[in-house]
């Protein structure tokens, strides 16, 4: 689905400019609300790594925040393998520039307790 950016009202609270020199990097960046995050990022200058588990999805979110001017890099990675996930901000520091913001979007979709949760917080 393309990405709608900016509505109307962000440009007023999210000036262009306003994060160059930051990156972000975002967890399930390639779908959801993690995606429609990012555009916000790229709009207010920062730089934009996403990651999440569907590279056709990434590569797609990845043009489209690069139309919107932004230095932009994905990886396929499952934020249960805290190795991938180390490895894809190693990869983004290396590539863009040092994250300085962390969107941990990613989630699974279950109603569990939260004392439930395992250390990972996908499941008991």
């Amino acid at each position: 689905m393309p990405i709608s950016y900016p509505p109307p009202h962000v440009p007023d609270l999210l000036p262009g400019g306003l994060l160059r020199g930051h990156t972000a990097f975002i967890t399930g960046g390639d779908i959801g609300i993690n995606l429609a995050i990012a555009p916000a990022f790229a709009h207010s200058g920062a730089s934009v790594s996403i990651c999440g588990r569907t590279e056709r999805k990434l590569i797609a979110a990845a043009d489209e925040l690069k139309a919107l001017g932004a230095r932009v890099r994905c990886s396929v990675s499952d934020v249960r393998d805290a190795e991938a996930v180390s490895a894809a901000l190693a990869r983004t520091a290396e590539e863009l520039d040092p994250v300085t913001t962390v969107v941990a979007g990613a989630a699974g979709s279950f109603f569990a307790p939260a004392e439930k949760f395992s250390p990972k917080g996908f499941g008991p």
